[in-house]
């Protein structure tokens, strides 16, 4: 019984769902969950019974598995936004809300304080004669002047969470707040529900906790009063009271509210009430089920649309964004999200700071819209100027700001960025803003030194704040780290011990054993850097012991881990390991995992297999045949399936098609890099989508908007995409060919962070882009000066073993066709150079000829040998960059023969293979025999 006790409490404090606890729970027999006992009055099994059956239409209890994890890059930030939109509430004054224009002496006299002490001395000189509404105020005023204070101090880095505490409690132990709270508990029933709620909230933040007797009261009073005067409002300020205690308790208690909350949503009519709707959403998420959800959306659309809800409503359009972004289904509201930024548009600057935050952080998430993008970028360059000149500001402000400024940025900026960067790196910051500290670091890509002291400094942190020891903090540390060390190849060993050693203790003692989405997080960091062989035994084992429990998420971090292990520390596993390990999350995939319905989910399991080395072929083949066309597309979605799709060669017209009718139809939606993906997906597959003329235009405008954020590279692409669909604009071909551009190509080059890497990519993109451009467009007069590259490469290039034992092969056959080797050329390589690796030559009449024989009305014939990575999955066809070669040779006078080396090679008869050689080379069936002689007959 302890254990079980133990266990769901564990449960109540982290909000996870039961059915969410499966591992080594089926050897516990569970009579009983046994929660915390709570005072809230009245929580009656007749009350729960009569509201059961509406309840479960509209929300989403903790036994269904509906929601969808937690992003794979970067675990659940929703509190964060939580954090801002707190700020944007308290920062409003209240001691207006409920007497904005009395006369009332005492009111007046509250309202004039200016100190907290003012109020208290007002207490205690007039208690005897306050009535309830004078009592209520000064309460309002209380967290009005304390609300000053704190954040006063918080801006100035003077208070951190410790002292903020401190503080509270002085506050609370005063004797005249006792006289407060004595006179609440006193005229607590002469309150309407508008007074009470206030009371309520207030004291709360005040810091008055829930199971205090007076605010025991002040619920038990509410809820009475709320079923015979409902007020969105009261109900609102009641809701925001009682989530704060993290119990499940409180889901029973508040649930009589809902019928009420979805009532007011079908008739709201005005944004106020659909921001006080949204307030009693917001805090209770995690019991909104999918009909409430779509319910929500439908009104939020409408108030749009009959122009109730404006740009002058920023504070309303700032909470509708915080409730949209919860994890569980931000995904679904990306294109309602970026609606909603758009009508903020031209209006930035009038966002306060923590206003501000909350745009930046959805934006950064969504990767959406991007007509909002520069706009955001100036206001927080404008923010950080202003506030600059203050010495005294917390730095954490700072550091968003400076997050937000540089995200997306040009990489020609980079270098500037890290000298401001190395002013950050060594001050103590919290774990929000090393997170942040963290985004610029990946976007600088800084030496060593720099990521050095910046993770001394986490390791610090977190070494010396127990509160960032929990498991949901490493957690997201330790993930945070490996996606840093992988983007970066970078290594830091004294972060790996520590975090590793509390890893191991939470495995050992904590949630991860019972909760297998932590225990494959946790996996990740683990294969990665633990070097005991026992230890990763042991996950190993209990995962292939418990592989029916995984979920999509769940799969994809463990394969992400054993890609690292595989790839850096193959001793430390066996290859029947390995092998148990991969077999383990076939079958999970398999048997279970399926029959997914969502292309999200798939496109987890795709790419988890795609990590995986090792993965079944035919599983791969399964999944992309599981993906099916989606009407909530968002730039995170497709930036997904475009890496599925490109790792795995694998060509779906339908998909290809549903993300160019998307970037079609939210064109301001989308980044200059994002839509260069698309463009250069579609040339990647040689896949030329419906509306594909739209399409193309379409990227080229935000291409040309965004040209001075996007990579050398992604420019490059963008055009060479272009030109093999014959869209390329005379613009682009200007800019990229002419001298201004080469030099800043040379100066991102210069400063770039993988430089045995990068910049080859570019020399070999911006060679492929000159020869299609002098080839495409001759019209253009761009001339060929890749000659001298062409001739390095090819003396550099590596040759591929099975190709080279297949061209013999080949070769030999063909030999047995034409007889007399002096006809054939082996591995030519033409002007642009192209390589050819078998090249005959024909006359007009098709008789074979010398290669230095007179060939004006022959042809040429080209025969390539290429590997089955040549062509695309699922719906085979050459890749664009093949279909390019061929096209290309084909204006250079050849008559490309494309062979699959696969194909050939499953031929199994010689005779089979020489007659196949015979119908490639002379595809008139009639001719053959007087061309050449059967291999039979020789």
């Amino acid at each position: 019984m302890n254990f079980v006790y133990k266990t769901s409490r564990i449960i109540e404090r982290l909000y996870v769902p039961h059915h969410q606890v499966r591992f080594f729970l089926s050897k516990v027999k569970i009579k009983q969950i046994l929660v915390e006992p709570f005072n809230y009055k009245n929580v009656t099994n007749q009350s729960i019974l009569q509201n059961s059956n509406f309840v479960s239409n509209h929300c989403r209890f903790f036994h269904n598995d509906t929601s969808i994890e937690n992003d794979i890059d970067e675990i659940d930030n929703t509190d964060e936004l939580l954090l801002y939109d707190d700020m944007i509430t308290q920062h409003q004054p209240v001691r207006n809300i409920l007497y904005p224009d009395s006369k009332d002496p005492y009111i007046v006299k509250l309202n004039e304080c200016v100190s907290i002490q003012e109020v208290l001395n007002f207490i205690n000189e007039n208690s005897s004669e306050m009535q309830h509404q004078h009592i209520i105020q000064a309460i309002l005023v209380l967290w009005d002047l304390q609300k000053m204070f704190i954040n006063a101090h918080q801006i100035n880095n003077s208070f951190n969470a410790v002292t903020i505490k401190d503080h509270l409690l002085q506050l609370t132990d005063h004797s005249e707040f006792h006289k407060l709270l004595e006179l609440v508990q006193e005229r607590y029933k002469e309150l309407d529900v508008e007074l009470l709620s206030c009371a309520l909230l207030y004291l709360n933040k005040i810091g008055i906790d829930t199971q205090h007797e007076v605010l025991q009261l002040l619920i038990s009073q509410l809820r009475k009063a709320l079923k015979t005067d409902i007020s969105l409002s009261a109900l609102s300020r009641f809701i925001v009271t009682v989530s704060n205690d993290h119990n499940l308790a409180i889901y029973f208690l508040l649930q009589d509210s809902i019928p009420f909350i979805v009532e007011a949503l079908g008739k709201c009519e005005s944004a106020e009430n659909l921001k006080l709707i949204t307030i009693c959403l917001n805090h209770l998420h995690y019991i909104v089920g999918t009909n409430l959800l779509q319910q929500y959306q439908d009104k939020v659309i409408e108030l749009m649309e009959k122009d109730v809800l404006t740009s002058k409503h920023s504070r309303v359009i700032l909470k509708i964004l915080t409730f949209l972004s919860h994890s569980r289904w931000s995904d679904k509201n990306t294109i309602l999200m970026s609606k909603l930024m758009m009508l903020l548009k031209n209006n930035l600057h009038t966002l306060n700071v923590y206003d501000f935050f909350i745009v930046y952080e959805i934006m950064y998430k969504n990767h959406e819209p991007g007509d909002l993008l520069t706009e955001m970028q100036r206001c927080a360059s404008r923010l950080l100027l202003l506030l600059d000149e203050d010495q005294n500001l917390a730095s954490e402000i700072k550091l968003k700001l400076l997050s937000s400024l540089v995200c997306f940025s040009s990489p020609k900026q980079r270098p500037e960025y890290e000298k401001t960067l190395s002013t950050y790196i060594k001050d103590s910051h919290s774990l929000t803003s090393l997170f942040d500290l963290l985004r610029i670091l990946t976007f600088v890509k800084p030496d060593s030194k720099l990521c050095d002291e910046f993770w001394d400094n986490v390791l610090e942190t977190v070494d010396s704040q127990k509160i960032y020891r929990d498991s949901d903090n490493l957690l997201k540390l330790s993930q945070r780290y490996i996606n840093f060390s992988n983007d970066l190849n970078y290594r830091h060993k004294r972060f790996e011990e520590s975090m590793l050693n509390w890893l191991k203790k939470e495995m050992d003692s904590g949630t991860f054993t019972l909760i297998p989405s932590k225990c494959a997080i946790a996996s990740t960091f683990i294969f990665s850097c633990e070097s005991d062989k026992f230890v990763i035994d042991s996950i190993m084992k209990r995962i292939t012991d418990n592989w029916e429990q995984l979920n999509h998420a769940d799969c994809l971090h463990i394969s992400k881990g054993l890609r690292n292990i595989e790839t850096m520390r193959k001793s430390l596993m066996s290859g029947n390991q390995f092998n148990l390990i991969n077999v383990a999350l076939d079958r999970a995939i398999n048997e279970k995992l399926i029959s997914m319905g969502e292309s999200t989910k798939v496109n987890f399991l795709l790419k988890s297999c795609i990590y995986r080395r090792k993965c079944n072929k035919e599983l791969i083949n399964k999944l992309l045949m599981h993906f099916k066309p989606e009407h909530r597309l968002s730039s995170n979605s497709i930036r997904n399936i475009i890496f599925s799709l490109q790792s795995t060669n694998g060509l779906l017209p339908d998909i290809l098609d549903n993300i160019a009718d998307y970037v079609i139809s939210y064109k301001d939606n989308l980044l200059g890099f994002n839509a260069e993906k698309v463009a250069y997906l579609c040339y990647y597959l040689g896949y030329l989508p419906n509306n594909s003329d739209q399409l193309f235009q379409v990227i080229t405008d935000i291409i040309l908007r965004d040209q001075e954020r996007i990579s050398g590279l992604s420019y490059i692409q963008a055009a060479l995409s272009l030109c093999f669909f014959y869209k390329l604009p005379e613009s682009f071909i200007k800019n990229i060919f002419n001298v201004t551009f080469l030099e800043k190509l040379d100066a991102e080059l210069a400063t770039c962070y993988f430089k045995d890497v990068y910049p080859i990519r570019v020399r070999n993109n911006m060679m492929q882009l000159n020869r299609a451009v002098c080839l495409d467009y001759p019209q253009s007069n761009v001339p060929w000066f890749h000659q001298k590259y062409i001739q390095q490469s090819q003396s550099k290039a590596p040759k591929w073993e099975r190709i080279s034992e297949i061209h013999a092969k080949f070769k030999s056959y063909i030999l047995k066709v034409i007889e007399d080797p002096t006809y054939l050329t082996e591995n030519a390589t033409t002007a642009y150079g192209y390589h050819i690796d078998l090249l005959l030559n024909l006359d007009s009449n098709g008789q074979l000829l010398k290669p230095n024989e007179d060939n004006e009305n022959g042809n040429r014939v080209a025969i390539l040998l290429l590997k089955p990575s040549a062509y695309t999955r699922i719906n085979v066809q050459l890749k664009g960059k093949y279909q390019l070669k061929k096209r290309h040779l084909e204006i250079l006078g050849y008559r490309v023969l494309p062979i699959n080396v696969s194909e050939w090679d499953s031929l199994i008869y010689g005779e089979q293979k020489v007659e196949y050689i015979n119908k490639l080379i002379w595809p008139d069936d009639d001719g053959i025999a007087s061309r050449s002689y059967s291999y039979i007959e020789r």
